[in-house]
């Protein structure tokens, strides 16, 4: 019976009750019931994600809710709620593998341009401490960011400061090299409205125009 969609509001119903009770042993086999009358990844994918939360946080074990937000975000890759949960306990666990996969999975679905430059960004800097990780990687994430346009300027000086830290001259000449056609696109056209889209500033760098 426990396997039969029909039945999920039921469960959610009683669900709902027994959390304002902190009835935690009825909550676990009604989140078990959960996982079973799921009937589609989506819907899997999201029982899974509460049973995760129900070990995190009131059961303690971490590693249970690892393996479950796993599962979630196999079930269905483009949930988020499912991405950010493992995240949470890859950071927690200090699983940087894991941590580098969502973040880049994240990066992928998001459609905000602004959030996918920071995401990249976020990625980059992993590469430090992840296995395997590289400047050359790291430099080409934030060559990626550097092409979003919204705000762009700021995510030149992200690839110019790394650049610079890690002597990799090619990135600093592309992070220049950008900055000064964005300071170009200013001078020919003037417009505050491009200046507020990049992030530029409104005076002239002679240093970063190239002049």
């Amino acid at each position: 019976a426990n396997s039969d969609p029909s039945l999920l509001p039921a469960v959610w119903h009683l669900i709902y009750i027994f959390l304002k009770r902190e009835s935690w042993t009825n909550i676990t086999r009604l989140r078990l019931a959960e996982q079973k009358a799921a009937k589609s990844p989506a819907e899997k994918s999201a029982a899974l994600v509460s049973w995760g939360e129900l070990q995190e946080d009131h059961v303690g074990d971490l590693d249970a809710a690892m393996k479950a937000f796993i599962e979630a975000t196999e079930s269905a890759d483009d949930d988020r709620l499912a991405l950010l949960s493992l995240e949470r306990a890859a950071t927690r666990t200090g699983d940087l593998g894991r941590l580098a996969q969502t973040i880049e999975r994240q990066a992928e679905l998001t459609k905000d341009s602004r959030r996918r430059a920071l995401l990249l960004i976020e990625l980059a800097h992993l590469q430090e401490s992840l296995e395997g990780g590289t400047p050359r990687r790291a430099l080409e994430l934030l060559g990626e960011a550097a092409k979003v346009e919204d705000d762009r300027w700021h995510w030149l000086g992200e690839l110019q400061r790394f650049a610079e830290r890690a002597d990799l001259p090619e990135g600093v000449a592309e992070a220049l090299e950008g900055r000064a056609e964005i300071m170009r696109s200013l001078a020919s056209i003037g417009t505050t409205e491009l200046a507020e889209k990049a992030g530029a500033p409104r005076v002239v760098d002679p240093y970063v125009a190239g002049e």
